[in-house]
């Protein structure tokens, strides 16, 4: 299957051919072993409400587009491989402009949270942009090294592009009894109240970084600051 990618044009002349990039995967991993007489592995969790974050957010930066284009991303094939991911950041080229930052989303909180886990925010001035979203959301921001592999942040960092993953809060026992089960349906408690406030974060985030004057920076010293196989 394709990967689905719109753009939206930057309002600054200066800052329109930065691109910055908010990816979601729009692929589960299909029909397998049935588990309690349900054999379709729906994904509503992981990662249809990332999509759904990603299309909320593209509405509200489409309102007011920001200084620099934005890249609405919806991967194919992240759970086979980060196959759309790898296959968009090799044709970069393609697209309108050099990419800045990436902006990963691979599930949305599904509980009441105060803090978000910022995965990358401490390897790049991403971190400190999103100290920043939190203040205006009223989210505390908790900052993680990012590495390759998990998800769709990995090809952009290899390539030597400043991502996050926006990690999500979810109950403490999802992974072992919802995680790529049928059960990550619509069926299981979703606070909707809580999708809602971290999709404010990841849009309030974008348009930060998409809005700067500087573009984001590695922090000194940073291992993925060069490309790396």
């Amino acid at each position: 299957s394709a990967n689905v990618v719109g753009v939206l044009p930057g309002r600054d002349s200066r800052l329109a051919r930065e691109l910055v990039v908010i990816s979601a995967h729009c692929d589960h991993v299909g029909i397998g072993e049935p588990v309690q007489g349900d054999a379709i592995y729906n994904g509503a969790v992981d990662n249809a409400s990332g999509v759904a974050a990603l299309l909320e957010i593209a509405k509200a930066l489409a309102a007011k587009p920001p200084g620099r284009s934005v890249v609405f991303l919806c991967t194919t094939g992240e759970e086979l491989g980060l196959i759309g991911a790898r296959y968009f950041v090799a044709h970069r080229q393609e697209l309108p402009g050099a990419i800045v930052a990436a902006i990963n989303i691979d599930g949305t909180s599904i509980q009441p949270f105060r803090h978000l886990d910022v995965r990358g925010g401490s390897n790049s001035s991403l971190g400190s942009i999103a100290e920043e979203a939190g203040r205006r959301t009223g989210i505390d921001v908790r900052h993680e090294t990012l590495g390759v592999g998990g998800s769709d942040h990995s090809p952009f960092l290899l390539a030597g592009i400043p991502p996050v993953w926006i990690g999500a809060t979810l109950p403490e026992d999802w992974m072992r009894t919802r995680y790529h089960t049928p059960q990550d349906d619509m069926q299981q408690p979703i606070d909707m109240q809580a999708v809602a406030t971290y999709t404010r974060f990841v849009s309030t985030l974008a348009r930060l970084v998409a809005d700067k004057p500087t573009r984001p920076a590695w922090r000194s010293g940073e291992f993925f600051a060069q490309p790396r196989q």
